[in-house]
């Protein structure tokens, strides 16, 4: 092992007989006490070269000391020979959601699959509104939904330790055989960009499933949405805010952006509602949460769209003077004055926006004008001159 900025740090023939751990990096002794190992969380750990390292030849961090240089290499350690690491990947190796935010799958992968159940886990969602799991089962010995009850407390522990935007949901979970190959490195590590394309089928029915409202995870008996009255949808948003945020909602005229309903939040509360009731074609908004604004705007809303009353998708939930307003704004702020022409040095001529005083207007237009003749006149004689010296 050995990289330009650190030079040869280990191997892995230094092995004491018997110990045939030939995947496990031994770093150099001589030089061990200059190498930090960075926990990630999840038995995941970033190697981080220390200043008085023999061949440290840059830095990139004042952290954990001034001048050390954080590699972005991934390891794990040994589950019982002691300094021997094995490599996973690089840190840098993230998942880009459609909003930009960024999901380090590296110790949620890790610490999922410390769970004695799961072979193998892989985040997915490049460009997708909220992360998916592909769990690979260790064992087939139980059906997928009580396979999932049973490694959802693993999987719930390390959303404890997560970001909001990072986290599982379990109707984010497929669920995939023993027998099943993914493709992966001698060492045996994921191979994260094949992984995706050889399941991208896989991945792409996960999403179809999460916007129809359909869960292989969890099987719930959705109810005829024109069979609740108003009243009944608001108790129902009122549970689907709890399920999404974990706590109750204050009331149902908070609006929910201000009760902490984040975007992962609004898109769960969506597949809740999406599970809990039959639409029978009807579609609702992506943004459908926010679009209503309150638990009473949204259930009323779900009332007029049983009665067939609301506009297509979900649109116009919201006050009918909202695009008036938009309007008046960009009217108020979109404008960037006139262009007028100016003449600089008898050639170089350049804009200039001037005043939103309508007299100094006037007078900066009539400025210009005699500029360009006299910007014209100058060109005049230049190609007068030039003419004549030919």
């Amino acid at each position: 092992m050995n990289s330009t900025e650190a030079g040869l740090a280990g191997d892995t023939v230094g092995r004491l007989p018997g110990d045939d751990s030939w995947n496990y990096v031994r770093f150099y002794a001589y030089h061990r006490k200059f190498i930090h190992m960075d926990p990630l969380g999840g038995g995941l750990f970033e190697t981080v070269y220390l200043p008085g390292h023999p061949a440290l030849s840059t830095s990139n961090s004042e952290l954990p000391v001034p001048g050390s240089w954080r590699s972005k290499d991934v390891f794990t350690p040994h589950p019982s020979v002691p300094d021997a690491w094995k490599y996973i990947t690089r840190l840098d190796d993230r998942v880009t959601l459609v909003n930009g935010e960024k999901v380090l799958p590296l110790p949620m992968e890790g610490g999922i699959r410390q769970d004695p159940l799961v072979r193998e886990a892989v985040v997915v969602g490049i460009d997708r509104p909220v992360p998916g799991l592909l769990l690979f089962r260790n064992t087939d010995d139980m059906p997928e939904s009580d396979y999932l009850d049973a490694v959802w407390p693993t999987i719930a522990a390390v959303n404890a330790d997560t970001e909001a935007f990072g986290q599982i949901s379990r109707d984010m979970v497929a669920v995939l055989g023993s027998d099943v190959e993914y493709p992966r490195t001698d060492k045996g590590s994921i191979i994260r960009g094949q992984v995706y394309s050889t399941f991208a089928q896989v991945i792409d029915d996960l999403y179809i499933s999460a916007e129809s409202g359909v869960s292989k995870s969890r099987q719930e008996n959705p109810v005829r949405l024109n069979s609740l009255s108003l009243d009944e949808l608001e108790d129902l948003v009122a549970a689907v805010f709890q399920e999404a945020v974990g706590r109750p909602q204050p009331s149902a005229d908070v609006d929910f952006f201000a009760a902490g309903v984040d975007s992962l939040q609004a898109l769960q509360m969506r597949r809740a509602l999406l599970r809990r009731l039959q639409f029978e074609g009807k579609r609702l908004s992506s943004n459908i949460v926010y679009e209503c604004g309150n638990a009473k705007a949204l259930a009323r809303f779900l009332h007029k769209l049983s009665e067939g009353r609301p506009k297509q998708n979900g649109q116009g939930s919201k006050p009918s003077n909202t695009n008036r307003q938009l309007e008046d704004l960009i009217a108020k702020y979109a404008g960037f004055g006139k262009t007028v022409v100016r003449e600089q040095r008898h050639t170089h001529i350049h804009t200039h926006t001037h005043s939103l005083s309508h007299s100094h207007s006037q007078l900066s237009l009539s400025h210009s004008h005699s500029q360009l003749s006299l910007t014209h006149n100058s060109l005049s004689s230049f190609y007068s001159v030039s003419s004549s010296s030919r």
